[in-house]
């Protein structure tokens, strides 16, 4: 996985010091974007402001809906606009000007909210993360398509994960040192304005990194397809393709998979009494997925990504189980962690666990996934190929907004829900192995 190993093969004409400083910046423009991400982490950093706020569940499955969905659903669309364009990166620069506003709004609701959360600034709030999340779909499709036309499908796994090292890295730092003592020391609603400032600063320097990227125009660009014409394509795709039909079926599950995650805060306040503890739960998820990221990338890369989609479904069936088991658990122990003020004992340290179990998941998902997509899609119409899945998915975000209406805290249905996303988990594993390696293949 050693960025000089990464910048030698390439896929195209690009020259080798330009590969190299493509890589780079790739590389920086990961670890920037995913420490600022964590500062406002949605699943764990929002969701608390948001639960903290209105005690709704309903709201809590909306962010995590938007959260998803804003990404997924104009992908379709855009690729459509961009693919038979002979460069891309245009689409990247406004999505990154767009997502920089709209974090301004977010500041800016959460701000003038006040300490209540009032609804108006909660609309103001919510469409802003909304639209913030949609120009975050447009811009991945430049992204992975600069990324799929310089990195070799060998490395790709590393390249991810490396990104991802070095940005939980920071994240885990970011956790502990700077987002817990936020929300513990500074009054409402200044610790999460706070933070939303902190988080648009960083992620603006990276995706500044990313605009510095050389790009290679596309002299044979392929032939325009309408948006009717990209959806017959990727139909016909499914059609004929078992491995296409299986990332279908693993895209609609990874919706049930972080179930688990969105609804970990206000579990751990009903079962474990954990409140104010968001920097914590990012700090312990960070850790975990930074110590695994090294492994998987190097797993991608020596024995591809199908063995590592397969380990991370294993894990998402895993950890529902280990945080259903943990407010059971004799409260055996209490001991402070060094540095923060927090006290842990049995249950909590086991629902801890049970985080870093689904850092782990997400680590090697997020690592193999994307590899596997660009290692599988024709050069020519690789945005099409990505964008198809995730709009046709994309409704199943929503899948939140109802686990929230169903929801209520203080009865046994998040428990309910937790066993459903074991099943879940066992479904990712039983569609995973079923999954043919791409790579080396024609």
């Amino acid at each position: 996985m050693a960025e000089g190993a990464g910048a030698k093969e390439t896929r195209s004409g690009i020259g080798t010091r330009t590969v190299r400083r493509n890589y780079y910046l790739g590389i920086a423009n990961g670890g920037l974007h995913m420490m600022g991400v964590r500062l406002i982490d949605p699943y764990l950093v929002l969701t608390a402001y948001v639960y903290e706020r209105t005690r709704s569940p309903v709201l809590v499955g909306l962010l995590a809906a938007f959260t998803t969905a804003g990404v997924f659903w104009p992908q379709l669309y855009m690729s459509s606009a961009m693919e038979h364009r002979r460069r891309k990166k245009p689409f990247y620069l406004v999505s990154s000007a767009v997502r920089i506003a709209m974090l301004l709004c977010m500041a800016a609701a959460m701000w003038f909210g006040g300490t209540e959360g009032r609804a108006g600034w909660l609309v103001v709030f919510f469409a802003a993360w909304f639209i913030l999340r949609s120009a975050q779909g447009v811009g991945a499709l430049p992204f992975l398509d600069i990324v799929g036309q310089t990195i070799s499908p060998r490395r790709l796994g590393g390249f991810f994960a490396l990104r991802n090292v070095i940005g939980e890295g920071l994240a885990l730092f970011a956790g502990f040192l700077l987002v817990q003592p936020i929300i513990k020391h500074v009054a409402l609603p200044g610790n999460y304005v706070l933070l939303t400032l902190m988080g648009m600063v960083v992620m603006g320097a990276g995706w500044g990194m990313w605009t510095q990227v050389y790009e290679e125009e596309n002299k044979n660009p392929p032939q325009r397809r309408s948006f009717r014409e990209t959806c017959v394509a990727g139909v016909q795709l499914l059609k004929v393709d078992a491995n296409y039909r299986l990332l279908l079926a693993l895209s609609f599950l990874m919706r049930v998979n972080i179930l688990m995650l969105i609804f970990y805060v206000p579990y751990g306040v009903e079962r474990l009494g954990a409140i104010g503890m968001a920097g914590v739960f990012v700090g312990f998820m960070s850790a975990s997925r930074l110590l695994s990221l090294l492994v998987w990338g190097r797993l991608s890369n020596a024995k591809g990504n199908r063995v590592c989609l397969v380990g991370a479904a294993l894990l998402f069936a895993l950890n529902p189980l280990v945080a259903l088991a943990a407010p059971h658990l004799p409260e055996a122990f209490h001991w402070s962690v060094p540095i923060l003020p927090v006290a842990l004992d049995l249950p909590l340290s086991a629902y801890l666990l049970a985080l870093c179990v689904v850092g782990l998941a997400l680590s090697g998902y997020a690592v193999a996934s994307t590899a596997f997509l660009l290692e599988s899609a024709p050069s020519d119409r690789r945005p099409s190929y990505i964008a198809f899945l995730n709009t046709v998915t994309f409704p199943a975000s929503f899948l939140a907004v109802l686990a929230g209406a169903v929801i209520d805290p203080k009865t046994l249905s998040l428990e309910v829900l937790f066993a459903v996303v074991a099943f879940s988990g066992f479904l990712t594993l039983l569609a995973a192995l079923r999954l043919r390696e791409v790579r080396g293949a024609s």
